[in-house]
């Protein structure tokens, strides 16, 4: 799922973090199993992940942060009304906490159902702003109704809070593409491609080769 990272929230305690990596005892805290879910997730262990972030809220059980991480869990195990029902959760006990709103944004589409995920990614962006990530998704999403201009918009949007984030360029080339527009389509996959050589990767979606013949003929 290249495409489809999701958010995953650090809390403090990164110290203690190495320090369970080592083999020490368990964490008996709410923001203990946090931490060690998280770990337990970077690595692919998917259900650990579930069962610390499950301990976490069973100590805390308005622990927002518990229920958004486990929802990108279930998200990646492709458990999508799990995973929104812990995003909403996460939304509820701390309504201001914009990965939730961006998260749940992500698997509503993925879902494709992508109006609901606008108005997800929209309300993370009313929260912060800054967030480059809510840019392209929202995006992303304007991309797959046809709506290649309010696209173009979002995802400038995001290049312009990071020049260097790669897969805006990525969506920005392939919106460029499907809205008949082929020069800037190879324009913004190339400066993907300076920006990051590993952009290239989730090319195999664009029929980029074609591009090339129809601004080199």
């Amino acid at each position: 799922m290249a495409m489809k990272k999701l958010v995953l929230v650090l809390v403090l305690g990164l110290l203690s973090i190495g320090a369970w990596g080592q083999g020490a005892e368990e964490p008996k805290t709410a923001r203990g199993y946090l931490n060690s879910g998280y770990t337990l997730q970077e690595s692919g262990q998917y259900i650990q992940a579930i069962e610390d972030y499950t301990k976490a809220i069973e100590l805390d059980p308005k622990y927002a942060l518990a229920y958004n991480n486990r929802g990108n869990v279930y998200t990646e195990l492709g458990q999508y009304e799990r995973a929104i029902e812990d995003y909403n959760n996460a939304i509820e006990f701390d309504p201001k906490l914009a990965w939730a709103h961006y998260n749940l944004g992500n698997t509503y589409r993925f879902l494709g159902q992508y109006e609901r995920a606008i108005k997800d990614y929209t309300k993370a962006i009313e929260l912060d702003p800054e967030y480059i990530f809510s840019y392209n998704g929202r995006g992303w999403a304007y991309q797959s109704m046809g709506n290649y201009e309010q696209s173009e918009k979002d995802l400038q949007k995001a290049i312009q809070l990071n020049p260097r984030h790669q897969f805006a360029y990525y969506n920005l080339g392939y919106t460029y593409f499907l809205w008949g527009k082929p020069y800037h389509s190879v324009h913004a996959y190339l400066t993907g491609f300076v920006q990051d050589e590993n952009v290239f990767v989730a090319l195999e979606q664009a029929p980029l080769w074609e591009l090339f013949k129809q601004v080199f003929k």
